[in-house]
């Protein structure tokens, strides 16, 4: 499969109802609860992320804007063939049944105590006001995550994360998570809680993947 990284863009067109009043705080779990619950109870650290993605299964063919091809085993060996600037590499593989499921961070902000509190507000109270899992997931055709949550022990290993496509209204998340529950909340509500999760990334300083796509950004300067 070949991309034209420059003009890559997942159309995504949703008409959000009325229904999306039925999503919101409706959660009351509180934050002294949140924070004995996983993935918070097992982190010391949480971080916020962006990164180059090369899609999901990390095998595609990627035409950079030089009309190269470039073969992306995963993202932090593409963003280096690309000569983009990392600021750190993070190895997931181990929690992952992706083969080489790397991230090649170009931004990272860690959260303080405070924004770890309204993260699982988020996590855990911002939900549907009735809703019955019947394990249905609308999945959207396109996935190309450039936003990472990460959860790290206290050895700064990371046990959990989710990655996030804002664009395609995606997620995923490792195996002991599974599923996040807002991939399987009905479409409007799982758009209101992206929605709301973008805004902490961008509170938090996180630009690439919430308000542009502009990979040039992060070019090593000559």
């Amino acid at each position: 499969m070949q991309l034209r990284l420059a003009v890559i863009t997942c159309f995504f067109v949703s008409i959000v109802s009325g229904q999306q009043s039925d999503c919101g705080w409706f959660g009351t779990m509180p934050v002294e609860k949140r924070r004995t619950s996983e993935p918070f109870k097992s982190a010391e650290r949480i971080l916020l992320i962006s990164y180059f993605s090369a899609g999901r299964d990390g095998s595609e063919t990627i035409i950079d804007g030089n009309w190269e091809e470039i073969q992306a085993t995963d993202s932090v060996s593409i963003v280096r063939k690309m000569n983009l600037k990392i600021l750190k590499e993070f190895d997931l593989s181990h929690l992952s049944d992706v083969n080489n499921l790397k991230y090649a961070a170009l931004e990272i902000t860690e959260l303080n105590q405070a924004w770890k509190d309204s993260l699982s507000r988020w996590y855990f109270n911002y939900h549907p006001r009735k809703w019955k899992d019947d394990g249905t997931v609308e999945v959207i055709g396109c996935y190309f995550p450039r936003n990472a949550i990460l959860f790290l022990d206290g050895k700064d290993r990371i046990v959990s994360y989710i990655e996030i496509c804002f664009d395609c209204m995606g997620a995923a998340a490792s195996q002991d998570i599974g599923w996040p529950d807002l991939i399987r909340f009905p479409m409007p509500c799982r758009i209101s809680k992206l929605d709301v999760l973008k805004d902490i990334f961008r509170k938090n300083g996180i630009v690439y993947g919430i308000d542009g796509h502009n990979w040039n950004d992060f070019k090593i300067k000559d």
